[in-house]
């Protein structure tokens, strides 16, 4: 539920009900739902520097101080038209004066417009109209429906300023009681100085086209999480929808049409999708309380800065989010037990020697069915992986140059592949060109220090770490040049599981975007150290030559190559960032990607795990029972039915279960009361329609229908309609005329030609806290419109008298 939305227990309808404007609850919704607003209720006791001291002693830092007085009225309206009281819009019940302001707050269900002019025509039509039939006035005074609202002194408040409620009530008094003002379609276009409905909603299209306003309402919320948070998030954001329909909808998108639809894989379990569709709201609500623990637990230091606080709270729910994604991943694909095809053929055609030495190497560096530590027992893979710790220039990139190679061709190049190479090479870069590296060179130091004493210059410019000239540019250069042209085929790349993955979602392409571009930076700051140190130690470099000749001679200084090397060092150490990614199973959680791997054939194929009895002999299909399935069909159904007891219940709110839940869910069994059904027509719900499947079970309907029907008539069913049924059975026995659902209400399954409708306001009758006002209804062409017998009655509730209206046509 959020601030001031307001739903009925089928979710199908939307009340707004708040007393601030529209603007500024659109403002507080966002600053609470982005958490970017605190709310602190209490008195101020005094203001001191950026501080405000509270009565309950606490202390909260301000920069800003506002008092807000708010929209008030001028009293000077109530003595000029001498109001004690208003009646509606009329002060004292006096038709002849008309005194209306806009209504403060909202209160509303459904919005006709976004303009003022079709509720100011109501409200001049509704003036007007007593004017010209003033004999109507007193069907409105004796109604007893019309809210009043005095003068309230203390809080600065005439009786003229009403709220949205109180404007609400009115209207709908107004127009329901007086037929000349009957605010359904059909009596709108039957006057003819009424715009067609149809006409209206033309022109409001062709001037506010849907998409056009959907786009505002996208950007305009967007801007917002500019401004607040620097992020713009969409697909899972802070304010999540928990209802049953999107918790399955998005479930279904993101898990089951992803992570599940291998190529070649085999059907799912139904049984065990099933159970994770119904038991999803559970986990999620779970991993939010787990959250939200966290995050109490890292951020209850008073002391802590408060943009520290604010930046690892920010840090949590984003890796949380990532956190959360791949625990669903891993439920699916250890539930489901999808097995994908993992003896593909792999490219094949000329070169077969390139193709052979292919599949050699990627099943051998990047296998399909072993981990870090299995790769760690093939001598094929440590040979590999210690070529790319060689310290020496240009090895390292030469390696990863063939692997990047044979990763792209044939095309197009897989996605997780593409992501692990930028990943792997940056992570070894820190580890060979940095750490490696500065490691050895402090050696060379140490060598020609300790034993060429007499002349160490001579040692550090033969065997020092800048005495390649040529390695050192292959290494420097390649390590940007290799990252770039991987991350340039990125969107050119297919995913093997048809999910959205690393460029698609703004966590993962985030934050592998903005690692890049960090890499950028340090490249950039590399370059910028080494053209520093070059002004300052390179000065034999002739000033007069050209740049050509420039360039050569500083290649040709020893002092240069040093510059170069370190420089390269610096770049190197800077890509530590990128080593988080090389922690096993971090990659995935971090970059949503699916891990693929290649076969013996070179063929790219989902990463599977192999296991010690994946040489055994798999049983034939027709003796592969899994017990798990059953359980899985048991547990579905159990779910199911406390969803539908906690929806008859009332609580909104996803996965609030009770144990009393089970018993009305399965009530709601007995009568076939699905969620599909109670939405389907109205037809469906009548006892007429339920199938003669016995006397006890049809009666048993018929009187629970009845019931509810005296609660409300389209709410869900709950457990006690039998027992309110029971009671107006037996009370319509002595007195038809009473029954909440008269029997002659049941036999029109069609809408009624209405010859007239009027208010009892004298039969009313109060049931379980509950108001039912009496209507009587004549309908056309009936014996009772022409012989004036009794005509047929019916009780509703005060908010269903619009939909009682179109029942009747």
């Amino acid at each position: 539920a959020y601030y001031a939305v307001h739903t009925n227990e089928k979710r199908s309808t939307v009340t707004l009900n708040q007393k601030s404007r529209f603007g500024i609850g659109d403002v507080y919704f966002l600053a609470i739902a982005m958490g970017m607003c605190e709310v602190v209720e209490g008195d101020i006791k005094r203001l001191s520097e950026r501080a405000v001291h509270m009565v309950s002693g606490q202390k909260i830092e301000a920069d800003v101080c506002l008092k807000l007085y708010g929209f008030n009225g001028n009293f000077d309206v109530d003595r000029l038209m001498n109001i004690k009281s208003m009646f509606g819009w009329w002060p004292d019940e006096d038709f002849r004066r008309f005194v209306i302001a806009e209504p403060i707050g909202v209160n509303a269900t459904q919005f006709g417009g976004t303009s003022f002019s079709p509720g100011i025509r109501a409200w001049v039509e509704q003036s007007a109209h007593f004017l010209w039939y003033p004999s109507d006035w007193q069907i409105i005074i004796n109604c007893g429906l019309m809210p009043k609202h005095p003068a309230d002194p203390e809080n600065d408040r005439p009786a003229y300023v009403v709220d949205a409620r109180h404007g609400t009530s009115c209207t709908i008094a107004v127009s329901t009681v007086i037929q000349a003002l009957a605010t359904s379609e059909s009596e709108r276009q039957r006057r003819a100085h009424h715009v067609p409905g149809d006409l209206k909603r033309r022109k409001q299209l062709e001037c506010h086209p849907m998409q056009r306003f959907l786009d505002e309402c996208r950007g305009e919320w967007e801007d917002y999480g500019r401004k607040w948070k620097g992020v713009v998030r969409r697909g899972t954001s802070d304010v999540e929808d928990t209802s049953p329909r999107a918790a399955r909808e998005a479930l279904g998108r993101e898990n089951l049409a992803g992570s599940l639809a291998f190529q070649g894989a085999k059907p799912p379990s139904q049984a065990k999708v099933n159970l994770l569709e119904v038991t999803a709201p559970v986990r999620r609500k779970l991993l939010v309380h787990l959250r939200d623990m966290l995050k109490g637990r890292m951020l209850s230091d008073p002391a802590m800065w408060t943009w520290l606080r604010s930046a690892a709270g920010t840090a949590i729910d984003q890796m949380w989010g990532d956190f959360a994604h791949e625990v669903e991943r891993g439920l699916h694909a250890t539930l489901v037990q999808q097995q994908a095809e993992s003896d593909a053929a792999g490219p094949s055609g000329r070169f077969s020697c390139w193709w052979r030495f292919r599949a050699f190497v990627l099943h051998h560096y990047l296998p399909h069915n072993r981990s870090f530590f299995g790769k760690l027992q093939d001598p094929v893979y440590i040979a590999i992986y210690l070529a790319t710790l060689i310290p020496i220039h240009g090895v390292r990139v030469t390696i990863f140059a063939v692997i990047l190679l044979m990763l792209m061709f044939p095309g197009p190049p897989d996605e997780f592949q593409m992501i692990n190479f930028i990943l792997l090479f940056k992570g070894m870069q820190f580890l060979t060109s940095g750490l490696i590296a500065m490691g050895l060179a402090s050696f060379k130091y140490f060598r020609c220090f300790s034993w060429y004493k007499e002349d160490p210059l001579s040692c550090i410019d033969a065997s020092g770490p800048g005495a390649s000239a040529m390695g050192l540019a292959v290494d420097y250069l390649g390590s940007i040049t290799l990252v770039w042209i991987a991350f340039s085929l990125l969107p050119a790349s297919r995913s093997l599981t048809q999910r959205h993955t690393a460029l698609d979602q703004d966590g993962a392409g985030g934050r592998l975007r903005h690692l890049l571009f960090y890499d950028m930076k340090c490249f950039a700051v590399s370059l910028l150290a080494l053209f520093l140190l070059t002004a300052a130690t390179c000065d034999d470099v002739r000033l007069e030559s050209g740049v050509v000749q420039q360039f050569s001679q500083l290649i040709g200084q020893r002092q240069f190559r040093e510059n170069v090397f370190w420089c390269t060092v610096i770049y190197s150490l800077l890509s530590l960032p990128f080593t988080a990614f090389a922690i096993p199973g971090l990659q995935t959680i971090l970059t949503h990607s699916d891990p693929t791997g290649y076969n013996r054939q070179g063929a790219c194929v989902v990463w599977r795990l192999a296991h010690a009895s994946a040489n055994q002999v798999p049983r034939a299909p027709e003796q592969a029972y899994d017990p798990f399935d059953w359980y899985a069909k048991v547990a579905t159904k159990v779910f199911t039915v406390m969803e539908r007891g906690r929806e008859a219940r009332g609580v909104e709110e996803v996965a609030s279960w009770e144990f009393r839940d089970l018993s009305r869910g399965l009530w709601l069994k007995l009568f076939r009361r699905s969620q599909e059904a109670r939405a389907g027509p109205a037809s469906a719900e009548s006892p007429s329609s339920a199938p003669a499947d016995g006397k006890v079970a049809s009666f048993m309907r018929q009187v629970t229908s009845l019931g509810r029907e005296a609660r409300g008539g389209d709410s869900p069913y709950r457990f006690g309609d039998f027992g309110r049924g029971l009671y107006w059975t037996v009370k319509a026995g002595r007195r038809d005329s009473d029954c909440p659902s008269c029997p002659a209400a049941s036999v029109h399954q069609v809408p009624l030609g209405v010859s007239s409708v009027r208010f009892v306001p004298e039969d009313e009758e109060e049931i379980d806290g509950h108001v039912f006002f009496c209507i009587e209804v004549i309908a056309e062409g009936s014996l009772d419109a022409e012989g004036g017998a009794e005509p047929w009655r019916v009780r509703r509730r005060y908010g269903q008298f619009r939909e009682l209206a179109l029942k009747l046509g």
